[in-house]
């Protein structure tokens, strides 16, 4: 949540109160030693949770990151996210184990790392 400033990171507006794994957990996935690393979490408020896991297909088909198939590394998968380091407009963030982000360009598959 440290990441997210306590917000949704879909959002940005509501408190974050679900941790969600970017890469299922189901089918295989609790087997998965990266299962809790926070390249793979997102922070999210509870409606935003409720509707990627209701919404799937939907939700996979924007190809915004937040969910990961089981054979794609969440490491390598950038995510659109708010961040309050980018005065919370939505920005595609590769997401780092420990807890760092850095934003992700398009043009040049890089960017600058962000605490």
């Amino acid at each position: 949540m440290q990441r997210s400033g306590g917000l949704c990171e879909q959002c940005g507006q509501a408190p974050a109160t679900d941790a969600h794994h970017r890469k299922p957990r189901g089918m295989g996935g609790t087997m998965l030693t990266d299962k809790h690393q926070l390249s793979n979490l997102l922070a999210l408020c509870s409606e935003h949770h409720r509707w990627i896991e209701a919404e799937r297909n939907k939700a996979r088909m924007l190809v915004n990151g937040w969910l990961v198939d089981q054979h794609q590394d969440p490491r390598t998968i950038p995510a659109l996210i708010y961040n309050p380091n980018y005065c919370g407009a939505p920005t595609r963030c590769l997401l780092h184990d420990d807890g760092t982000l850095t934003r992700w360009d398009d043009d040049a598959d890089a960017g600058e790392a962000v605490a």
